[in-house]
């Protein structure tokens, strides 16, 4: 229920902004005599649109007892927001941190509306068009069907037990070979560490707009489709990469097949099992023998040196592990590697590093393989020739989002948890300076809003 209560929440954080947009787009036709038409028409429109997500936050959240399991990602509604923000930036143009009505005006006397005829006419056809994809959205007579509308999944049907059933049949999520005592104890011999609970503890706390810059932008497309590909995502801690690599880990999934498999781990600095590189790729190791008989039997002959009845169990050579899992992998037409938190690796990062990177030296292997972590030296030093980079930042979109839908739920509680923001301009002051101070940190925007909302109980 929690990913649902997100999604109406975001909406809700989106109507916050669609009312900032309109607001300052309304202004600008009260103040300037004689302004042009398609001007108020596009005001009208992104009015009508703020409404429309409002209904759609109060029907997702009337809709929120229907299920416990919604995994969707909401392409058309980030479209909005992309629309909405788009707006937003031309508008404010060097109007940062003014807020008054007296000041707005004195600014937009002195501007010119900042769209060309043509574009505004575009403008007022996208908006157009995300109406329309809304009430399509509201007229649907299931959670399901209103989801589907709003994502890109056109193979969900209007059932929530067929869309838990596609959410199973993801096959790089299950385990596709026979499993026995011995062969879980191979399988936990190597894979000591799974993933899944933290991938799963992360999916919850993503917001499902966030990161749609990435997953839908040509770096990680490129990556996924892409043979013996490379790609390094980078970015400052507070950043948001570990929520952001649940979504590239996620989207990455959905593509699995018989044919192409997927593994990845996350690497943990207040956990020293997380640390070891042996953990980290035989984890990987365990997930692609999941996925394959052959690619078991090979993880099995590895295991066969390590375990004898002659002698104590010992763990492989991470050489000789880093080879069978190059092995495993040619038996799948492609594979996809993703390792979050490879600079939390401590004193063996750099070892980690080059056993990651050892997977894909040879040109013609059929692994592509994605690093998130901090740019720091020891990483670099492996990446910075063959990899493409690209940097991580929360971006201003995503945390102003993100503050907008925090605001929107914390106004509808009841109690001391309560925040009470009765000016519309106040709340867009509050929402401009959060997302300023965060400094691209998402971890920033929560305790900033956390504190002010302290403050103004106390008020």
């Amino acid at each position: 229920m929690g990913d649902l209560l997100s999604i109406a929440s975001g909406i809700s954080g989106l109507v916050s902004i669609a009312d900032t947009v309109f607001t300052r787009t309304y202004r600008y036709v009260r103040v300037v005599q004689k302004a042009e038409k398609h001007i108020s028409e596009l005001a009208a429109g992104i009015r009508t649109l703020s409404g429309l997500l409002h209904g759609l936050s109060l029907v997702l959240s009337e809709l929120q007892k229907e299920t416990s399991e919604t995994n969707f990602r909401l392409h058309h509604i980030n479209s909005c927001r992309a629309t909405l923000t788009k707006i937003q930036k031309r508008l404010d143009g060097n109007a940062t941190g003014m807020t008054s009505d007296k000041t707005i005006e004195k600014m937009v006397r002195a501007l010119k509306w900042p769209f060309s005829v043509s574009e505004t006419t575009e403008l007022i056809i996208e908006i157009e068009r995300h109406k329309a994809t809304i009430n399509v959205a509201l007229s649907a007579d299931s959670l399901s069907a209103i989801l589907q509308a709003l994502s890109r999944q056109d193979k969900l049907t209007n059932d929530i037990k067929d869309i838990k059933k596609e959410l199973r049949s993801r096959w790089a999520m299950e385990t596709h070979i026979a499993l026995g005592k011995e062969r879980r104890e191979i399988l936990n011999f190597f894979g000591k560490i799974d993933p899944t609970s933290y991938q799963k503890s992360n999916m919850d706390l993503r917001h499902p707009l966030t990161g749609l810059w990435v997953t839908e932008g040509e770096a990680f497309q490129t990556w996924l489709h892409t043979r013996n590909s490379k790609l390094w995502l980078s970015g400052i801690p507070g950043a948001g990469k570990t929520l952001l690599a649940a979504s590239l880990i996620e989207e990455t999934i959905h593509e699995s097949s018989s044919k192409r498999a997927v593994a990845y781990f996350y690497c943990d600095y207040r956990d020293a099992e997380k640390q070891n590189p042996l953990n980290v790729l035989g984890s990987l190791g365990a997930q692609l023998a999941r996925q394959n008989e052959d690619a078991f039997s090979i993880f099995h002959e590895l295991y066969k040196i390590c375990v004898t009845e002659d002698k104590p169990s010992s763990p492989p050579e991470l050489s000789a592990l880093t080879k069978t899992v190059c092995e495993m992998a040619a038996n799948f037409e492609d594979v996809s590697i993703i390792v979050d938190g490879l600079d939390e690796c401590g004193e063996l990062t750099s070892t980690a590093v080059e056993s990651l990177t050892d997977l894909v030296s040879d040109d013609n292997s059929n692994i592509r393989l994605m690093i998130l972590s901090r740019d720091i030296p020891e990483i670099r030093g492996y990446l910075k020739q063959q990899y493409s980079q690209l940097e991580v930042s929360a971006q201003s979109e995503d945390l102003k989002l993100y503050v907008a839908a925090e605001i929107e739920t914390r106004q509808r509680r009841h109690g001391r948890g309560q925040l009470r923001i009765k000016s519309p301009e106040l709340k867009d002051y509050i929402m401009e300076t959060l997302v300023e101070g965060a400094g691209g940190m998402l971890v920033c925007s929560f305790h900033y809003l956390t504190l002010f909302g302290r403050v103004e109980r106390q008020r």
